[in-house]
């Protein structure tokens, strides 16, 4: 009768976790779905103005409308300690650059504080029963915690970001709608920006926790290395990351009513607007200085 019992419940929460997934699933296509119906920038040039001046060359022209419909919208002014993968420019990290935000991130306030309460909480709920209860449970779970975070971070953000050019960065949205920020912040866990400005599956963020959860199968209690464990690890990892999304598009406006360093909304020229060019890849004039009085 105990053994149908903790099969009936292993199976509920296996479904839970599947409906998790399901959820972020129809959240992601739903989003890839709206930018595939963004309006693509015409072909057809427009009609010559006295007040613009002409591109240096087409080939320019084809990169600032190649640009257009890219849905990045918003930078920070400062480097983010708490959150450090949100982005403050839109040029393309190199390998090395992505390998020390994979560090960043592992090391962050937010990580690390975020881990240490998991670990808290988990010892409250008893999980991992093999790492007992005290001080050594609770270290023994956070340390857990980190390494799942570390791993995640190296196989996703470095090693599969580098390997098919991705950008493992966050791009504030700042919709000023609700809805609209979180279903942006949500569906940033299955698409993202790669280097060259298109959008594309967010690989790194799919298969780095999958990675993750399956080489904690190396240091979890033994009852725990299960496929089931394993797959619910990743579930709850993605639900996690679809949360933490949210928490980061609001981030510049917390951090302001915190009074912590300033982060606003970048106005500088690198900043790239809904639907306008990415000056990053716009051609630049130069104006000509203004004549001395004789």
């Amino acid at each position: 009768m105990t053994l149908r019992l903790a099969a009936s419940s292993r199976r509920k929460n296996c479904a839970g976790f599947r409906n998790i997934v399901v959820i972020l699933l129809l959240a992601g296509l739903c989003a890839v779905k709206s930018v595939a119906q963004q309006p693509q920038p015409s072909s057809t040039p427009d009609a010559p103005s006295a007040t613009r001046a002409a591109s240096p060359t087409q080939k320019d022209e084809t990169k600032v409308d190649a640009m257009a419909a890219v849905p990045v919208v918003n930078l920070l002014s400062g480097h983010s300690r708490v959150f450090p993968n949100l982005a403050v420019t839109t040029k393309p990290m190199s390998p090395k650059e992505k390998f020390m935000l994979s560090v960043e991130n592992s090391l962050s306030t937010f990580t690390v504080v975020g881990t240490a309460a998991g670990a808290g909480l988990g010892m409250a709920m008893d999980t991992n029963k093999g790492y007992g209860q005290g001080a050594e449970g609770y270290f023994k779970r956070w340390g857990a915690g980190m390494a799942f975070s570390s791993s995640n971070q190296l196989i996703g953000t470095f090693a599969i970001a580098s390997l098919i050019h991705q950008d493992p960065r966050y791009f504030v949205e700042n919709s000023g709608n609700f809805k609209e920020s979180v279903r942006y912040a949500v569906s940033r866990v299955l698409v993202a920006r790669y280097d060259d400005g298109h959008t594309g599956a967010n690989w790194a963020q799919i298969l780095g926790p999958l990675g993750a959860a399956g080489l904690a199968n190396t240091y979890l209690p033994s009852e725990n290395r299960t496929v089931g464990n394993t797959f619910e690890n990743y579930a709850i990892s993605l639900g996690i990351a679809a949360g933490v999304n949210v928490l980061r598009e609001y981030w510049p406006h917390i951090n302001k009513k915190i009074g912590l360093p300033s982060l606003g909304l970048d106005s500088s020229p690198d900043t790239v607007h809904k639907g306008q060019p990415n000056p990053v890849h716009a051609p630049t004039t130069t104006t000509p200085p203004a004549p001395k009085p004789n």
